[in-house]
């Protein structure tokens, strides 16, 4: 016997390796004889089943390609298998690898597998090759191969990005294909970012598609991938911001419009109120009652007393159903308008849903899905509005409001393939085959960016086993107009939810009318149309049709070809066509669509009806107390044996004691000025409260209280619906309108939620609809999620030990208990539940994600050990407070919008932010915003909804200090916005640079303080004497100020130093001026003063030095109100000449230095003046400084630079003229200089005719000034400054 060319013989155990291929092979059932195998190669063969493996326990390798197996049956026992190969053969599924416990190395290339599975017990796996099979998702099975480095996926239609994101789990993965040149490229390849999102979410990589990942490559997918997150993070936020503030504003506009209904119900009620007590009191009532006078005349009797207690009750009761019946029609009427309200608020919130979920959609597709909003300027739109107009039928009037153009590179790739395989696009013929069909359903946003599912898929999910799309927009919204008219019978189609429908673009090619049943019925859903006759898919082609019996033009098409289905244009509407009046509020450009819906709510009108109590008979009178309610005279207001019955209507009270009353069953609190219900936890007996018209914020001690099943709370102060955990599951009926809770779109979920046996809620019945609602646990939540799922066990614990990801958006969850054995989680959402508290997160500890959106949380906590969060989600909670996050040393993105903080608290100090959204808070002081400087990487900031943000000069604030920001409030930052923040707010004065600046000093100790060149334009107000108390000198020289405006009253300052700046005038500082009463010195050189007006109003009476060189001064008018002024330096400016005398009394010093001055008569009245500078001027004849000569105190002359300098005996004759002068020109006058001149002989007479010429003549000159000016050789003056 022979098997493929081996002989059976005595030595078949000792073959250990068989190859056998190109063989015609029927069989492989004779290797079973070769027990001792290690290796086994059976390759392009007729086999096309696994068999007689079962005895070869040996077997290490199996390679099996190219033959005609179906499955992978028969591997069972082979417990040393450490390689296998069915590449390239008609395997469907893979199972029985099961007992494969060694396997490192699985190739299963070229087969027809489409889903992956049965991989869970292949722990060894470290290469598998799936290659060119027909595999588009990746599920939990291959993830489960905690070993696996290299992974081969090329050749598949895998499409979406969310797939790759799956192996981010497998962290021994290496080595990637999705492109092979032997299997070709999967579809996901093909896609634009295709790389950079690979190498971002798999960042274990250095293989990918058999290249070496660079450093190069990971990091420009690293700066592409967060750039693009942040883009989209920010448009989602804003769009978020967006629709929370038009609901804040609709909400505002209800309740404004509501109020006068509210009031008029609210004085009903109190005046019902005060009609039960008086039936109370007329059925229990004593002879002797001293606890009350009536009315404004405040009489002890009661008026109500002359009527016969019979008589009363029957008036009273009478009365007491008038207002109940008035009550209820005006309550129906606010209830009808409440039911418009809440409708106009989901209609919004759920279209900002959907257009938040078409943002994340683009970015998950990285580029390759792309929704072009449409204009009434697009011809496309136009097209569209006009195909709408055409096609909508009679269903009911329909106006669209949105439209936007797809771009689905997949898809379009897809179809346009396809469609070049049917036809050559070259001829325009096949045009004619293409139309476009309307398509509405549950599904729109995963058809947008995943296409249309096959056939096949549809049909395993219970649907028909086609696509039906429909010619008539009318058709395919009839079902949902069904349950429209079902569920909001009561509105106007105005407030429906918005109509959603695809305009898809059809090749239908070879489509035919179906002949069996050609014709449908008007009002018939696709759906019901196909109902009259399924069928299976015809082979001759992929599109048939049904036509309207009244219009051949209408059609429901079924087509079994999801490729050549292209969803093209995506259209929303509104169910009405009704114009309605312009909106009284603003709507942002970006929720135009919202702007018909809204308008129509504003044009609502609840005109309350009017009712008189003053008609009423008999007139109930006011009660006043005639005495302190205290524990002692309590018991004569309680009714009943056992005093179970106590109204206390109207009493002002603010605390009370019923520790006496435990039997008490009926208690009246209502009126009074209670602002807790913690003295009512000994009543144990309670059953019905009344605690409306308080001021309660807190239900602590009522939870006890197990008997309660009537609470009244309306009119209170609860604003935290967490306080709602605290009413006693008995309660059957609760009124709690009129708090703030009652605003809170979930106020209706949560009540009924916590509250199982509720009957009535704010006089409302509860439909057993509405009672569904129930909060749960985690574990409760998950097992509900998984309910249809029975191979799942959330309740386990190894479920939780595995978890990584878990979201449980709206699942009604209270609190957070279940998540403490969750240790490798890493992302968690559980946003728009009804969660109190942070805990249980202690053993998350490579949590990187939370997001707790949309709960009830007050107060950060419990995050001490989640040191690996990267995002944290708080927005739309209750908190007061930022605490507690700093030791989050990588968290990038922190979001806090629509909370109640009042400051940032320690957001700067995580320095690692690069995303923050603190919209919608309290935030009020701008200069909270300046800590922020100190996070580094601070990308995006929105403060919008904050009052700080009112302000428009705000961003620019922002802007400057925050130079970092790319994105502001939801806007890009443009350099023109730089410019213009560095513009309007360079130059202030912050805290940092102070701090900087003072040494550490704190400002009440400053003594001395330099400014200096720190390009400062303001100093904000914050020089105060307040704040400098013992400040003498400032430095502010070389900055950027313009005037004197920015000091306070200041009395110590004694120096000022304003040098270079670009001061110009006085006038405009002289009340800032006023405030420093004792300054002794100002510098104000290098400015551009013109003149000194303005000094008239200033009080500087103490000053006694000004530095006012190298200006622009012309004039010097007013410089005389400087009455104590020692020294004055006006040099290099523009004086040109003094109109009159100087005055200055107590001047010692002048300096005129570079100016045009011709003389310096003006100075002769400066008789304490010591030193005169006045170089640099037009000084040239001796008779320009005759009256300097007679200065009784001058010491000091600097004439050099005036013409006057070169004329002969220039210093012999300064020096005869002022015998008391020291220095000339810088140079001491000597005592030889002086004793040559008087020992010198004395000079000719000189005519009056020659005078003239003898000016010309230097020693001419010398003796003239010998003559006019004798003075003796070796005298001295001595003089006193």
């Amino acid at each position: 016997m022979e098997f493929a060319g081996l002989s059976y013989s005595t030595k078949m155990p000792e073959v250990t390796e068989i190859e056998i291929c190109l063989e015609d092979l029927q069989t492989m059932k004779p290797v079973k004889y070769f027990i001792n195998l290690k290796i086994l190669s059976i390759n392009k063969t007729q086999i096309e089943c696994i068999e007689g493996l079962h005895l070869l326990k040996n077997l290490e390798e199996l390679y099996l390609s190219e033959n005609y197996l179906q499955s992978t049956e028969g591997l069972d026992g082979l417990s040393s298998l450490r390689r296998l190969n069915l590449s390239c053969n008609k395997i469907k599924d893979i199972e029985n690898l099961q007992t494969l416990i060694s396997l490192e190395w699985l190739w299963i290339n070229e087969n027809q597998i489409i889903v992956i599975e049965n991989f869970e017990t292949l722990q060894r796996l470290k290469e598998l090759s799936l290659a060119r099979n027909q595999i588009q998702t990746i599920n939990s099975n291959l993830i489960l191969l905690r070993s696996l480095e290299i992974l081969n996926l090329s050749g598949n239609p895998i499409c979406s990005f969310g797939e790759i994101f799956k192996l981010s789990r497998m962290e021994k993965l290496t080595n990637l294909s999705l492109a092979d040149p032997n299997y070709g490229d999967s579809t996901i390849c093909s896609l634009s970012n295709y790389s950079i999102f690979v190498l971002y979410y798999l960042r274990q990589l250095t293989i990918l598609d058999a290249n070496y990942v660079s450093a190069e490559s990971r990091a420009l997918a690293e700066s592409t991938f967060v750039k693009k997150k942040l883009y989209y993070t920010m448009r989602i936020k804003t769009l978020k911001r967006s629709i929370a503030n038009m609901v804040r504003q609709v909400t505002n506009e209800a309740m404004n419009r509501s109020k006068g209904s509210w009031d008029y119900i609210l004085r009903l009620l109190k005046a019902t109120k005060e009609i039960e007590r008086e039936i109370d009191e007329n059925t229990h009532k004593s002879e002797e009652n001293e606890a009350w006078v009536f009315g404004d005349e405040k009489v002890m009797d009661n008026p109500l007393r002359k009527y016969e207690k019979n008589q009363l009750n029957a008036l009273l009761d009478e009365n007491h159903a008038l207002l109940i019946g008035k009550i209820k029609e005006e309550y129906q009427k606010v209830c009808g308008y409440n039911r418009i309200f809440m409708c106009i608020l989901n209609k919004i919130e759920n279209w900002g849903k959907i257009i938040s979920q078409e943002l994340e959609n683009e970015f998950s597709a990285g580029g390759n899905l792309r929704f072009e909003e449409g204009s009434p300027n697009d011809s496309w739109y136009k097209s569209c509005c006009d195909l709408i107009s055409s096609r909508q039928g009679d269903t009911m009037p329909i106006c669209p409001t949105r439209v936007v153009r797809i771009h689905n590179r997949l898809l379009r790739n897809r179809f346009e393939e396809k469609l070049e395989s049917l036809v050559d696009i070259s001829e325009n013929y096949y045009k004619r085959n293409i139309d476009y069909l309307f398509y509405s359903g549950d599904d729109l946003d995963q058809i947008i960016s995943e296409g249309f599912k096959s056939p096949s898929e549809y049909a395993s999910m219970g649907h028909p086993c086609c696509i039906p799309l429909s010619y008539s927009l009318g058709t395919s919204e009839i079902s949902r107009v069904r349950e429209m008219c079902e569920e909001y019978d009561d509105v106007h189609e105005i407030f429906w939810p918005k109509g959603r429908v695809l305009l898809c673009k059809v090749y239908f090619g070879k489509g035919k009318g179906d002949l069996r049943v050609p014709y449908y019925q008007e009002n018939m859903t696709p759906r019901e149309v196909w109902d009259l006759c399924p069928f299976n898919p015809p082979n001759i082609c992929w599109a048939v049709y049904r036509t309207f019996e009244y219009d051949i033009k209408q059609r429901v098409w079924f087509l079994f070809d999801n490729t050549l289905i292209l969803p093209e244009y995506y259209i929303e509407f509104e169910y009405s066509a009704d114009g309605f009046s312009q909106s009284p509020i603003s709507i942002e450009s970006s929720l135009e669509s919202l702007s018909k819906p809204i308008s129509a709510f504003l044009s609502e009108q609840l005109v309350p009806d009017v009712f008189s109590i003053e008609n009423l008979v008999p007139e109930v009178p006011k009660r006043y107390m005639t005495m302190m309610l205290e524990d002692s005279n309590l018991k004569s207001f309680c009714r009943g044996s056992k005093n179970e019955y106590l109204n206390l209507l109207d009493c002002n009270l603010q605390k009370i004691n019923l520790s006496s009353f435990t039997k008490m069953s009926t208690l009246i609190l209502s009126g009074n000025l209670l602002m807790t219900l913690e003295a009512l936890s000994c009543l144990v007996e309670l059953v019905k409260l009344d605690a409306s018209f308080n001021l309660i914020t807190s239900l602590d001690g009522i939870s006890q209280i197990s008997t309660l099943t009537e609470l009244d709370l309306h009119n209170n102060m609860i604003f935290s619906l967490g306080e709602t955990r605290k009413i006693p599951k008995s309660v059957i009926k609760l009124t709690c309108f009129h708090n703030d809770i009652y605003l809170d779109y979930k106020y209706d979920e949560v009540i009924l939620g916590l509250l199982p046996n509720l009957t009535v809620l704010d006089w409302r019945n509860i439909t057993k609809i509405q009672r569904k609602t129930v909060l749960y646990e985690i574990t409760a939540a998950l097992v509900s999620t998984f309910i249809y799922f029975p191979a799942i066990n959330p309740a386990s614990a190894d479920f939780f030990h595995r978890l990584e990801t878990l979201e449980l958006e709206n699942a009604y969850l209270l609190t957070m208990k279940g998540l403490e054995n969750c240790r490798l989680l890493k992302k968690l959402n559980l946003s728009n539940n009804f969660i109190c508290e942070i805990n249980y997160l202690s053993n998350c500890e490579v949590l990187e994600e939370l997001n707790l959106s949309s709960n009830f949380i007050e107060i950060i906590c419990n995050l001490n050990t989640n040191f690996n969060i990267k995002s944290l989600d708080l927005s739309y909670n209750r908190i007061c407070k930022f605490s507690n996050l700093t030791h989050l040393f990588i968290l990038t993105r922190l979001c806090l919008e629509s909370n109640l903080l009042t400051n940032i608290g320690d957001i700067k100090d995580i320095q690692s932010l690069q995303e923050l959204y603190i919209s919608n808070n309290n935030i009020s002081d701008t200069k909270e915003l300046i800590g922020l400087k100190k996070i580094p990487n601070l990308m995006i900031l929105d403060i919008f909804g904050n009052p700080l943000a009112e302000s428009a000069r705000n961003r620019f604030f922002v802007l400057y200090h925050l130079n970092g920001l790319k994105v502001l409030n939801g806007i890009n930052v443009e350099n023109a916005e730089i410019l213009q923040a560095k513009q309007d707010f360079g130059g202030v004065l912050s805290e940092e640079l102070l701090e900087k600046r003072s040494a550490g000093l704190r400002t009440i100790e400053l003594r001395q303080l330099d400014l200096s060149n720190s390009k400062l334009r303001s100093l904000e107000n914050m020089f105060t004497n307040e704040q400098f108390p013992k400040l003498l000198e400032l430095n502010l020289k070389s900055n950027l100020f313009t005037n004197f405006s920015m000091f306070a009253f200041m009395p110590m300052l004694a120096k000022l130093d304003l040098s270079n700046n670009k001061i110009d005038s006085f006038l405009s500082s002289s009340k800032a001026l006023i405030s420093l009463p004792n300054l002794e010195m100002l510098n104000i050189s290098n400015n551009i003063f013109t003149n000194f007006a303005g000094l008239q109003f200033a009080n500087l009476r103490n000053l006694r030095i000004l530095n006012a060189s190298q200006n622009l001064i012309a004039k010097t008018d007013f410089i005389e109100c400087l009455c104590s002024l020692r020294e004055l330096d006006l040099s290099f400016n523009k004086i040109r000449s003094f109109d009159r005398k100087l005055e200055l009394p107590n001047i010692r010093m002048v300096n005129f230095d570079g100016n045009g001055l011709k003389n310096l008569n003006f100075l002769e009245n400066l008789v304490w003046l010591q030193a005169i500078k006045a170089t640099g001027n037009r000084i040239s004849e001796m008779l320009d400084i005759e009256k300097v000569h007679s200065l009784p105190s001058l010491l000091e002359l600097m004439l050099a630079g005036n013409p006057l300098e070169r004329k002969a005996g220039y210093r012999v004759g300064i020096i005869r003229k002022s015998p008391g002068l020291l220095f000339l020109d810088g140079k001491a006058v000597t005592e030889d200089e002086r004793n040559d001149f008087m020992e010198s002989k004395k000079p000719p007479s000189v005519s009056r005719t020659s005078k003239l010429v003898t000016k010309i003549a230097s020693i001419t000159l010398d003796a003239y000034f010998l003559k006019v000016h004798p003075r003796t050789a070796g005298n001295s003056v001595t003089r006193k400054n």
